[in-house]
């Protein structure tokens, strides 16, 4: 049902106090990027199932629009089993009124794939949101418009496929796609994923907020994943500052860029809800470090772990698993005793 603007505030309201708790909640066990374990206990055994159990107010949908941009420009074709890892992970983790919009340029000519391949249909387990009939009504391919490039934007792209220049095209589209994430949210409101990001978890309570995680380490900001409700104020005043310049979107520059003129930045929430292996990679998670099931972002589809039962057990201090290096970084046939295997097969059985 449409909300009214009261409705609406008083939701974003309620998502940011309960933001506010777990940030709270985290903040002094996850403040050291060396010594992560107390993070991961903090985040597993209290932190994460408040914030799941957090009860949406009168009038709050239990629902969310997510969001990812997904093109073929200037790179590989767009398929596969990571591409369809991506989009089935999506339907068996978010609540059925969810959506997805996948955004495509206006020259991709891509296809959803069957996020059912691989499964046994006719099998008594089968999970029946992988259907046909259920997920595609969640999962939207959507184009993008003048609006979301710019018109100058536009016709250099065109310039650049027009005289075959498949390197500027793609350097292109990867600037552009941190403009354009900053739109969609400001247009649509949500939460925004790289497509490179197997959710494990619902990511509702966490819509209606203005988030992000930062950049490891460092004292910055990382737009991986970032929500906000529409017309949030950090989003579209952050628009107006930046206009239409691709490269004053890249997360690094931000501060710089409008610094001076925002007071409400995103709360930044712990690197490991999304990226839960960054830390480790970097080789900083050394003096006191948290448990994980292999050691680099490259084992997650080539080396073989113990048997998963839930998807939870993956990750337990996370809502989702960044492993970087988009869809080509996955093998066509990922280790079977692989995490990343292990959850993708796991999303063709229905919850126990």
């Amino acid at each position: 049902q449409p909300q009214s603007s009261a409705t609406k505030h008083a939701c974003v309201g309620l998502a940011e106090s309960s933001l506010l708790s777990f940030t709270e909640a985290t903040t002094g066990a996850c403040r050291d990027s060396e010594r992560q374990r107390a993070c991961q206990d903090v985040l597993a055994r209290e932190a994460l199932p408040t914030l799941l159990n957090a009860i949406p107010g009168e009038g709050c949908a239990r629902a969310c629009q997510i969001h990812a941009i997904i093109s073929e420009l200037g790179g590989s074709n767009v398929s596969g089993v990571s591409f369809t890892a991506f989009l089935r992970a999506f339907i068996v983790t978010q609540p059925e009124s969810s959506v997805l919009n996948v955004w495509a340029s206006p020259w991709d000519t891509y296809e959803l794939p069957d996020v059912a391949e691989g499964c046994a249909e006719g099998d008594q387990h089968f999970n029946p949101r992988l259907r046909a009939e259920q997920w595609r009504s969640r999962i939207r391919l959507r184009r993008l418009t003048r609006r979301d490039f710019g018109s100058w934007n536009l016709f250099r792209l065109w310039l650049y496929r027009a005289f075959g220049n498949d390197f500027r095209v793609y350097v292109s589209v990867r600037r552009l796609s941190d403009m354009i994430r900053f739109k969609l949210l400001d247009t649509h409101g949500g939460i925004y994923i790289d497509s490179d990001i197997l959710l494990l978890r619902d990511l509702t309570s966490l819509c209606n907020s203005t988030f992000l995680y930062p950049w490891g380490s460092l004292d910055a900001d990382n737009n991986a994943v970032i929500g906000s409700p529409k017309n949030g104020p950090f989003v579209a005043e952050f628009i107006r500052q930046a206009g239409n310049s691709p490269l004053a979107y890249h997360p690094l520059k931000w501060r710089k860029v409008a610094g001076k003129n925002i007071e409400d930045w995103p709360t930044r929430i712990p690197v490991m809800v999304f990226d839960p292996l960054w830390l480790k990679d970097s080789g900083l998670d050394s003096r006191d470090p948290a448990e994980y099931p292999f050691d680099t972002e490259m084992d997650f589809a080539k080396k073989s772990i113990q048997p998963l039962h839930t998807r939870e057990d993956a990750f337990p201090a996370s809502l989702g698993y960044h492993w970087h290096g988009g869809f080509g970084s996955i093998p066509s046939d990922p280790s079977p005793g692989s995490m990343f295997a292990q959850l993708h097969n796991m999303g063709c059985t229905k919850p126990a």
